[in-house]
């Protein structure tokens, strides 16, 4: 598809559906599908098996990690599953990109919901301690229409069926 960011990130916190919309947009859009979770280190998937919340020293390298999978992978166009928590984050996630090339598309899902999700999905390291931990540090503005700080930002419900937040994803990358 023509004029679609070639960088797209699905954010947002543990059960808000970053991996299972990512790997749907990736047919839709028939582009490679990483999941971040799959690049922390060792030492952060230990840390967070064990309730500890990641701090900016374990995320920073895995976000470099993750903004330079295209070019290591021989790949121009990405959807990536990062939860890109706070705005310094996702202005590394997209440093050097225009907003035309690049997006972060954060999924907004109610409290009980994500505590929902966190509660009956399969063996996972995030469980709902660090739910609270990533609540706390999540830096996001309410809708849309304030994200004038961040051109590369699209925000969107998720509390709907799958098929609904993709269908709002899709009609917000070729509006924006």
């Amino acid at each position: 598809m023509t004029g679609l960011p070639s960088f797209i990130v699905i954010g947002g916190t543990c059960g808000s559906g970053k991996t299972t919309i990512a790997q749907k947009l990736g047919e839709i859009l028939k582009y490679e599908v990483f999941d971040g979770d799959d690049f922390h280190t060792v030492e952060n998937k230990a840390k967070m098996a064990q309730g500890i919340p990641l701090n900016d020293e374990d995320r920073i390298p895995w976000l470099n990690k993750l903004v330079n999978l295209p070019a290591e992978r021989g790949v121009s166009n990405v959807v990536i599953a990062c939860s890109a928590l706070k705005r310094k984050y996702r202005d590394i996630l997209v440093a050097g990109k225009s907003p035309k090339e690049s997006k972060i598309v954060m999924l907004k899902v109610s409290r009980e919901e994500l505590e929902r999700r966190v509660q009956n999905r399969p063996v996972h390291y995030a469980k709902i301690s660090l739910l609270d931990s990533q609540l706390k540090i999540l830096e996001l503005p309410e809708t849309n229409d304030d994200v004038n700080e961040e051109p590369h930002l699209i925000i969107v419900k998720a509390d709907s069926p799958i098929e609904e937040v993709l269908s709002t994803i899709m009609e917000e990358l070729k509006r924006k």
